[in-house]
């Protein structure tokens, strides 16, 4: 069975209301060269990363050790912000994180769908470069917890899971964080 090891990005130069698609401020960089400390001395493994900046950044010192290129996956991509929302994204955000995904519309339910599909479709032990809903999504599924808050992943922090054919397994949570949206 293998094991993906989801990463959290580290942490973003601009928060949910700001920006889509920021970098990596200068402590997301630093805790991005801190997985070394973790995974660095594992045995390379195939990388996996969302497209967005702040995932591919942070996956960028653990590549560079591993001398590997990760495969950029939109799969694993950051939920969707619907382009109709009626008030700000944050605000959009943490009325989303209050619910659980039956409540949610049918792109959402789908673009979890496709995340599981993704995620069990891993065939070997991989490191997946990621967000932190992305992360409650697969932790919901393999707990069978259908919320969409599951727990609070922190900025780089390491949750394991198992694929065992169509249904993932919890090996551990990562590092749980003080706040959930910034």
């Amino acid at each position: 069975m293998p094991t993906i090891y989801l990463i959290r990005h580290g942490r973003a130069a601009a928060g949910w209301g700001e920006s889509v698609d920021p970098g990596l401020d200068g402590t997301g960089k630093k805790q991005a060269a801190g997985i070394l400390k973790t995974l660095g001395e594992m045995q390379p493994m195939p990388i996996v990363s969302s497209p967005m900046a702040r995932a591919r950044e942070t996956a960028e010192p653990l590549a560079k050790t591993w001398n590997c290129i990760p495969v950029i996956d939109s799969r694993f991509t950051e939920i969707p912000t619907p382009a109709n929302i009626p008030s700000s994204r944050k605000a959009w955000i943490k009325a989303v994180l209050s619910k659980n995904w039956d409540e949610l519309s049918g792109e959402l339910q789908a673009w979890r769908e496709n995340l599981i599909l993704a995620a069990c479709s891993l065939p070997v032990d991989t490191v997946v470069f990621t967000h932190f809903i992305a992360i409650n999504a697969l932790v919901g599924k393999a707990v069978r917890d259908n919320n969409v808050l599951v727990f609070l992943p922190d900025n780089t922090s390491i949750t394991s899971l198992t694929v065992n054919g169509t249904s993932l397994m919890l090996l551990g949570k990562g590092r749980e964080a003080a706040v959930t949206v910034g």
